[in-house]
């Protein structure tokens, strides 16, 4: 996301940041084969593991989560009615999707 915003040219009004939603890979790098499969594509990780936070209901306009189970944690998470308005699946943005 962060490499679509930069072609784009808004890194300076889009701020990209990824957090799990569980504790067990924090401050770890992302997967060896995931950094050597970006690298290929021209998108750099390096980025360590950190977990969300309910603060950053509070950093950013948008919540999203890759997938249902994700989202059952932020919604736990999300004890203000605005930070459930923020909450998405990612494939909510896929024309494609059912």
């Amino acid at each position: 996301m962060k490499k679509l915003v930069d072609d784009a040219k808004l890194a300076d009004h889009v701020q990209v940041d990824s957090a799990g939603t569980s504790a067990y890979h924090i401050g770890e790098n992302a997967d060896h084969r995931t950094r050597e499969i970006a690298k290929t594509l021209g998108v750099s990780i390096d980025q360590r593991a950190r977990q969300f936070v309910p603060e950053d209901f509070d950093r950013f306009d948008y919540v999203i989560a890759m997938d249902r189970s994700n989202l059952k944690v932020l919604e736990r998470l999300s004890i203000q009615a605005a930070h459930r308005n923020k909450l998405d699946l990612l494939r909510t943005f896929d024309p494609n999707a059912e």
